[in-house]
C-alpha cells in the first residue's frame, strides 16, 4: 500500500495549505459533551477562514 499525501488548497487564493514546513493555523469548537462540532483553518497567504464543516458531516454519514 500506498501512504496518500492529503493536499489542502485554499479556494480564495490558491495557496497550497498543506505544505509539509509550514503548519496550517486551526481551531477546533467543540459542543458541551466535548466532540468536535467544526475546525477551521487559516490560510497562511491570504488569511481566509475556512471551515471543514461540510466534510466532516461526510465522514460521518459513511462512518469513517
Amino acid at each position: 500500500m500506498v501512504n496518500d499525501s492529503l493536499h489542502i488548497i485554499c479556494g480564495n487564493c490558491g495557496y497550497l495549505l498543506s505544505q509539509k514546513r509550514e503548519m496550517i493555523k486551526a481551531d477546533i469548537q467543540r459542543n458541551y459533551k466535548g466532540e468536535i462540532e467544526d475546525i477551521y483553518i487559516t490560510c497562511n497567504n491570504c488569511g481566509t477562514i475556512h471551515s471543514l464543516n461540510k466534510y466532516m458531516d461526510i465522514l460521518r454519514k459513511f462512518g469513517k
